[in-house]
């Protein structure tokens, strides 16, 4: 899919199968019949324009997200050399998608795909690496990973407005509380910068330190790193996360099936895989009390 003038015809071609389909706001998509796995080829579109992306794989593509678990890169990991070194692999092709907070979501990522090898790697997802090398030995295909995660995110930034709005509960504890936050915080920074404006008259200088700004905004990562990659076929997600939720465990429980459930219906390809890692206890001896 991709964009292209009003009413423009795009024509795309790949392995033989050839098919077209006219912009529509802007906005065009076709589907290819099934394919068999494996390349790479080059798949060709022609509008006004021609474009060929070459060294295309047919596969599985798998989504990693989560937080910095997910973000850790193999070159920090426990010793890493030998196994980047060990690393090239054509039928294994890594996307990294920026880091993006939005405030409404948006429909495109700038990055590109890249070869898996020594020189790709390294800064690469460490889980996610490990999992599509085991994967592409395991199934013989070709494998694409694409790795959406930010280090200290919690689960309701991957979350849709949509969706946490339709929950009383969310609606109140998550997105309620986050506007008062912000409202308090603008109104606490304001007081702080006439004060320290205040006391520059007067000769002196601020000695307290400014406001803190509230934490992450609900819906910013799923509308700048989740909304852009739908509808992009792929074979399901693996999700290592929860640190940041870990003060709110009894609400994570419905949160986080409630997160796979949107990211299921926004993609509209069925109840796809969904593997997540459970945590290990972190911090364990610390007491904490849960209501």
């Amino acid at each position: 899919w991709g964009w292209a003038d009003e009413g423009e015809e795009v024509a795309v071609s790949f392995r033989g199968q050839k098919a077209k389909a006219k912009a529509k706001n802007g906005k065009w998509m076709v589907k290819l019949n099934n394919l068999k796995a494996g390349g790479p080829d080059t798949l060709t579109v022609v509008g006004k324009n021609t474009i060929a992306l070459k060294n295309v794989l047919v596969g599985e593509v798998w989504i990693a997200s989560g937080q910095s678990n997910m973000e850790w890169p193999l070159n920090r990991s426990y010793e890493p050399q030998a196994d980047i070194a060990a690393s090239a692999n054509p039928n294994i092709h890594l996307f990294t998608v920026p880091k993006l907070k939005a405030n409404d979501p948006v429909n495109d990522v700038k990055a590109n795909w890249v070869e898996c090898n020594p020189q790709t790697t390294p800064g690469f997802s460490a889980v996610a690496y490990y999992f599509g090398r085991e994967l592409q030995k395991a199934r013989n295909v070709p494998v694409g990973l694409i790795n959406t995660s930010w280090g200290g995110s919690p689960a309701e930034v991957w979350m849709s407005e949509k969706v946490l709005s339709a929950n009383p509960e969310y609606k109140r504890d998550i997105l309620d509380k986050y506007s008062a936050d912000l409202k308090a915080y603008q109104a606490a920074l304001e007081k702080f910068n006439q004060e320290t404006e205040e006391l520059k008259k007067q000769g002196q200088t601020q000695t307290k330190k400014p406001p803190g700004a509230p934490g992450w905004k609900p819906t910013e990562l799923y509308n700048g790193m989740i909304a852009p990659l739908i509808p992009y076929a792929f074979q399901g997600a693996i999700w290592y996360q929860g640190e940041s939720n870990a003060g709110r465990a009894h609400e994570y429980r419905t949160l986080f099936a409630d997160m796979i459930s949107n990211w299921r219906r926004d993609w509209g390809q069925g109840n796809f895989t969904f593997l997540a890692v459970q945590l290990a206890p972190w911090d364990k001896g610390r007491e904490r009390t849960w209501e």
